[in-house]
């Protein structure tokens, strides 16, 4: 069964929240085992004791498994879409890409062409294809 749940803190009742969500946000931190849930609004008790509830959380690395402690690592980025980068930016940074981001690329373009239109405008000086009087604006 699919059931909605609300979160009670400090007074205030948040949600509906499908369980995925609250299995997220209870992996990044932002639930507490003890916050107070309840899938109707009537019947409020802290987040454990809902056996439908699941307690995803990263396993615990061992100082001997490096590859267990990435993985985790990269389990919590994946999760968190409100990161610096986002999704798309860790997965550049795990693939090890140096390309910029959409919002990078634009402003590189347009830098790029207002270098080349100064330019021409130089190069047309130097050919003598711009009329040399000075026009005053003010």
């Amino acid at each position: 069964m699919h059931r909605l749940w609300y979160v009670l803190r400090g007074g205030e009742v948040t949600g509906p929240y499908p369980r995925a969500a609250m299995d997220q946000d209870l992996l990044l931190g932002r639930l507490h085992h003890l916050d107070l849930v309840s899938p109707d609004r009537e019947r409020w008790a802290p987040l454990d004791t809902w056996p439908e509830l699941g307690t995803p959380q990263a396993a615990e690395p061992s100082s001997d498994d490096q590859w267990q402690a990435e993985r985790n690592s990269a389990r919590l980025r994946w999760a968190d879409q409100r990161r610096e980068l986002g999704r798309a930016g860790w997965a550049r940074r795990a693939l090890g890409s140096t390309a910029p981001g959409p919002a990078l690329s634009w402003r590189i373009a347009l830098l790029v062409g207002l270098i080349l239109a100064l330019a021409l405008v130089l190069a047309a000086q130097q050919v003598g294809l711009v009329n040399p009087v000075t026009v005053r604006l003010f």
